[in-house]
């Protein structure tokens, strides 16, 4: 296995490893009431897609630089497009479930939303996590 893969894999296989650890380890817990959860989930992924979208536009601000030059003949600027795209897509994709959670009836739980809510949040989180060390890794060769 490749560094590129690994780096390429991990939010995802842990991911899946913290929702396993959640369902099966803690039980799955969710608020009765997560109108407050949802508040700030939205916040989070919020906070998220202006900062994605703010590196995104320092990425192609620096295009003329020594470093981005290089990235770009070793092959790697599309694959951080790619990694930054995906990072962003995940948050977007994130506050709309937090949305949504909203408007959910409060007289029955929401098995289905609280799994769907969880994963949401827990990949776009790593994908945050993986593009932002990648960003600062950039700008330390900078």
């Amino acid at each position: 296995m490749t560094p590129l893969m690994i780096e390429r894999g991990w939010p995802y296989l842990a991911t899946i490893v913290v929702v396993l650890i959640w369902w099966f380890g803690l039980g799955h817990p969710i608020p009765a009431k997560p109108d407050a959860l949802m508040g700030a989930s939205g916040t989070v992924a919020a906070v998220f897609v202006g900062f994605l979208g703010t590196a995104k536009a320092i990425v192609l601000g620096l295009t003329n630089s020594a470093v981005y030059k290089k990235l770009r003949s070793a092959g790697y600027a599309n694959l951080l497009y790619h990694y930054l795209a995906e990072a962003l897509f995940s948050a977007i994709i994130f506050l709309a479930v937090a949305v949504v959670g909203f408007f959910l009836p409060e007289n029955q739980p929401q098995v289905w939303f609280s799994i769907v809510w969880f994963v949401t949040g827990v990949a776009s989180l790593l994908l945050y996590v993986r593009v932002t060390s990648l960003l600062f890794r950039l700008i330390k060769q900078a």
